[in-house]
């Protein structure tokens, strides 16, 4: 990769973190809640592409970490808890799943579009027992009244923004990490494992175990990512299981560019923006216009529109 096209995307990227830390001196709470929203969103694709583009896993059914996330957030706090409480649960809760389906979906020898079916039965399932849970989950109607908790209260930190700032530095760490572990020797290993497991494994490499670990990694920060979102829009709801969420994520990376981390995070956040900008009753368009730039994407490059830019730009 030139050296120019590593200036553009690093410090592009740390330019944008670093404005919208002056965010909270500009916008109002609902815009900051919004570009926290997007993050988190953003951050939620970018875990999915590290298992798609890297790991080579297509699972139809990832949106149940980020719902679990949500959802475990949402009870603990009914019940009293504290966000850490019900963030570590919603991690937890995540984990045992993940390692469930890498365990049917992989270690049992199933196919690849069977692990992919696996994922979003399961999603599908959890949807059903929210929406038969009322007394429980809430139903159909979920939990709401998910107030934003004051994370930087317990070392005598308050303020009005301080939960802005730590979905914008802790999406920041994440995101990071994710970066660091596809150039780390684990990454590197992904790759051999994903394009040649024959010559993985006859190096001496347990490729289920190595296809579990990085579905763990997804569902780690997928829930991380779920637990933060749902105090931004005040409910935690079954439809974070349906299939809406589960293709739209696969849409931003297909359209962001698949193995590229960062093009998923910033399309996922910018159509974030976009579908809130057309307003409730304009919501059927986003769907319409979505469409058309994933058609879009694919005619003119397959690999997304990171790829794209970056061919037209000469890097």
């Amino acid at each position: 990769m030139p050296y120019s096209m590593i200036n553009w995307k690093y410090y592009g990227i740390i330019a944008v973190f670093i404005a919208s830390l002056f965010a909270p001196l500009i916008f109002p709470e609902y815009v900051l809640n919004l570009i926290a929203a997007a993050l988190l969103l953003g951050l939620f694709s970018a875990a999915v592409d590290l298992s798609i583009g890297y790991g080579g896993l297509l699972n139809l059914g990832s949106a149940m970490y980020f719902g679990l996330g949500a959802y475990c957030l949402a009870l603990t706090q009914q019940a009293g808890w504290n966000f850490l409480s019900g963030l570590a649960i919603g991690v937890f809760c995540a984990f045992i799943l993940s390692a469930l389906i890498g365990f049917i979906g992989l270690k049992l020898q199933r196919s690849m579009i069977q692990y992919a079916l696996l994922g979003l039965v399961i999603s599908l399932s959890l949807e059903q027992l929210a929406i038969g849970s009322y007394s429980f989950a809430g139903g159909s109607n979920g939990i709401t009244n998910i107030s934003v908790p004051d994370l930087l209260s317990f070392i005598g930190i308050k303020f009005k923004s301080d939960y802005f700032y730590c979905v914008v530095i802790l999406t920041g760490i994440l995101l990071f990490c994710l970066s660091f572990i596809t150039r780390s020797h684990f990454g590197k290993l992904l790759l051999l494992v994903r394009d040649e497991p024959g010559k993985a494994a006859s190096l001496g490499y347990d490729v289920d175990r190595v296809k579990i670990s990085v579905t763990m990694i997804t569902a780690i920060v997928s829930a991380i990512a779920g637990a933060f979102y749902v105090p931004l829009i005040n409910i935690a709801y079954p439809g974070m299981f349906s299939v809406t969420p589960n293709m739209l994520v696969l849409v931003w990376i297909a359209v962001g560019g698949v193995g590229t981390l960062i093009g998923p995070f910033v399309l996922a956040a910018a159509l974030h923006i976009f579908e809130f900008e057309l307003g409730s009753q304009f919501v059927n368009w986003y769907m319409f216009v979505l469409g058309i730039i994933f058609v879009g994407a694919v005619m003119l490059h397959a690999r997304g529109i990171r790829t794209l830019i970056r061919r037209f730009s000469g890097g």
